[in-house]
């Protein structure tokens, strides 16, 4: 399933960034994250995508001309020790661990 909430200019998803931090966090969270700015994949494990989008995001995907540069290969990082070992173990094998899904694969 592709998810393309964050399929948006930099600016854009600054500003949806702030709102939840405005909603979780009060008004000084969104001026710290206003002041250091949104960057794509800081510390995230998203990954250059090679397959056919959807004919429904195709020309938004087609418009998006900021930049993006995936994370450099970095398997473990401090503070992220559980996930990112659940991630490797993910890649090897194909299984989730511990994963919430909400549906049935037929």
């Amino acid at each position: 399933m592709y998810h393309y909430g964050w399929v948006r200019p930099p600016a854009a998803q600054l500003e949806k960034s702030a709102d939840f931090q405005r909603w979780y966090h009060g008004d000084a969270a969104v001026e710290t994250m206003l002041e250091q700015g949104f960057h794509y994949d800081e510390g995230e494990k998203v990954r250059p995508f090679t397959g056919t989008h959807p004919w429904p995001m195709r020309e938004l995907v087609a418009q998006a001309d900021w930049p993006f540069t995936p994370r450099s290969i970095r398997p473990i990082r401090a503070g992220h020790v559980r996930h990112d070992l659940l991630d490797l173990f993910e890649t090897a094998t194909g299984i989730r661990v511990g994963g919430y899904r909400n549906f049935k694969l037929l």
